[in-house]
């Protein structure tokens, strides 16, 4: 799907507060960038209170995936992971809000040539991505300096809907924004040369999935990977955006995978999975936790988020 025109209905009453909503976010944006960061650890002190259980979450989380770590440096990557959290509503404004060369200037880019590279082929690439908290950035960044096409979800509200698509597409008129269920659309643009934003690392459910070790733990790992890369007839790419310490980010354009994909669907599913864990080793604490990675297990295997064991992390 491409940008949507406007509608005047948009301007309907029953959106006006979310026209409202989205003004008073533009306001925030604009505030300087360490200004909005001090912000952000600011409202992640709130969020222990405001969303206790997805906090419960990502500490059992942390506990499964990081069994090596003492209680304390859990603790200590925990307090990290909701102080980054915390930055997430501002760092979505900067990457829907801010123009070109202000963005440009916050970004360092490592690896760009290997998407040119593929550019050049007219070959088509997989962008294997994970869901740090800050990933809406990441495929702004992106896009500044290479055409991409985006994964999104659509949301009920058509303003709302609008502004996501528009955002995603202002700076490369190619762009298209592809509902991620839409295997058919991404399959097309990867066969036209394009390169498509794509984040395999969540549980989508067991239907399309297998049981693989995330960080030693099963967790259902999506199989779509290698037939999208496959029917695409393109390479495999892994990108993401660290967040720096000294403020800032760093966009890491990995060389393609070498061998992938093979025939062998469970060693490529394995591979995306090992690629997904380096990515993550980056800036474990920039990691998307609060997400039931582990809902889905095999037959018999025990809830690991069963109440008692959310309860006993708190």
């Amino acid at each position: 799907m491409n940008a949507p025109s406007f509608d005047y209905r948009l301007f309907y009453p029953q959106y006006w507060s979310t026209w409202f909503g989205f003004g008073i976010w533009w306001l925030l944006a604009q505030l300087p960038y360490k200004v909005q960061m001090k912000l952000g650890s600011l409202l992640g002190q709130l969020m222990p209170r405001l969303g206790k259980r997805r906090i419960a979450i990502a500490k059992r989380n942390i506990e499964l995936c990081f069994p090596h770590l003492s209680e304390s440096e859990q603790k200590e990557l925990l307090r990290q992971h909701i102080d980054s959290l915390g930055k997430v509503f501002f760092e979505m404004g900067i990457a829907w809000f801010w123009p070109k060369k202000r963005l440009a200037r916050l970004v360092t880019v490592e690896g760009l040539e290997y998407l040119k590279e593929a550019e050049a082929k007219g070959k088509g690439v997989v962008l294997m991505t994970v869901h740090f908290s800050h990933m809406q950035l990441a495929i702004t960044f992106l896009n500044i300096f290479h055409s991409i096409d985006c994964i999104y979800k659509r949301h009920t509200n058509p303003v709302h809907d609008f502004i996501q698509i528009s955002r995603h597409k202002r700076f490369n008129p190619k762009t298209t924004a592809i509902e991620r269920k839409n295997m058919r659309l991404m399959i097309k643009s990867l066969r036209q040369g394009r390169a498509v934003w794509y984040a395999p690392d969540q549980d989508y459910g067991i239907k399309h999935s297998i049981f693989l070790p995330f960080f030693g733990i099963n967790a259902a790992c999506i199989t779509a990977t290698s037939p999208l890369t496959q029917s695409g007839n393109a390479i495999l790419i892994s990108v993401c955006a660290i967040r720096k310490p000294e403020g800032g980010y760093k966009l890491i354009i990995s060389p393609p995978l070498d061998n992938f994909p093979t025939d062998n669907l469970i060693q490529d599913t394995q591979s995306v999975v090992s690629n997904i864990e380096k990515m993550i080793m980056l800036a474990p604490e920039q990691y998307l936790w609060v997400h039931r990675r582990f809902k889905n297990q095999p037959e018999g295997a025990p809830n690991l988020y069963a109440a008692d064991l959310l309860r006993q992390t708190k």
